[in-house]
């Protein structure tokens, strides 16, 4: 920076690809007993800019802004125990997609080129399928 002070930055962009996976009963997708079936979680795309700017030697103001997508996780198959006299009865369900942006302030202090710890929060916004939330957060970093 013009006045001698360090402005580092740093870009995330990550993407999940996932597959469908065999469910059998009470599962965590909300699946009852006796369910046989499957499946697919939603896909996840996110952004992460990161910002910290060195006000003095050891004093660094950080800021995180976010950004995250999920896809919906659609779970599809059938509960009843086929081999009896009623018919199974179909179950499909699915999440719905979320959407949503956050930031995450904080302020680390190193003692020396080895030691430091860093506390902030994460605040994320209500988006689409997404409460609002504020999530403490602290660090000690030992680099050798």
């Amino acid at each position: 920076m013009p006045n001698g002070r360090i402005l580092r930055t740093r870009l995330n962009v990550a993407r999940t690809f996932t597959d469908d996976t065999d469910v059998h009963n009470v599962s965590v997708y909300g699946t009852p007993e006796g369910f046989q079936g499957c499946a697919r979680p939603g896909q996840s795309f996110s952004i992460t800019s990161a910002w910290e700017y060195s006000v003095t030697r050891n004093w660094v103001l950080a800021l995180d802004v976010l950004y995250q997508r999920d896809d919906s996780t659609k779970v599809r198959g059938v509960v009843g125990d086929t081999r009896a006299a009623f018919s199974p009865v179909a179950f499909n369900q699915e999440s719905g997609s979320s959407r949503r942006l956050g930031v995450a302030p904080a302020v680390e202090f190193n003692w020396n080129e080895h030691v430091g710890v860093i506390v902030g929060a994460r605040w994320f916004v209500a988006g689409r399928n997404a409460t609002a939330s504020i999530t403490p957060v602290a660090a000690i970093n030992i680099v050798y």
